[in-house]
């Protein structure tokens, strides 16, 4: 099992950061820190839509090397025409599978634990 929890030192540290950041800005830690977790749900709709798009991207392509392959294949003096588009269609297919399939584990993190992408924020913002 994985040890999730947290030293008082690493919650200080953190907090201290946050104070400084929020000095900077002029608003307080816990105000930054709930604009991040909104931020999150923004992000995971985004991301959502974003690999959304890519699975429909990946379903048109798909069909249309099928029909393409199968126009090739009817006709008599095809050579290797119809398999080089489909290992070509077939490989772009794959990658847009990937991205969308990418794309929805990054959303699934983001609408389950918005906590978590908030804070990975902060720190970034503070570094």
């Amino acid at each position: 099992m994985i040890d999730t929890s947290v030293s008082q030192e690493t919650v200080n540290a953190v907090m201290q950061r946050l104070d400084a950041l929020a000095a900077k800005l002029g608003v307080t830690a816990q105000y930054i820190y709930g604009v991040y977790v909104q931020q999150a749900r923004v992000e995971a709709i985004r991301d959502t839509i974003a690999a959304s798009l890519f699975l429909v991207s990946t379903l048109v392509s798909g069909y249309t090397v099928y029909r393409l392959f199968r126009r090739g294949m009817r006709e008599d003096n095809c050579d290797d025409y119809p398999w080089v588009l489909a290992g070509i269609g077939t490989v772009v297919v794959i990658i847009l599978f990937v991205m969308a399939m990418s794309g929805f584990y990054t959303a699934l993190g983001e609408w389950l634990n918005p906590q978590f992408w908030a804070l990975d924020a902060l720190f970034k913002a503070i570094r």
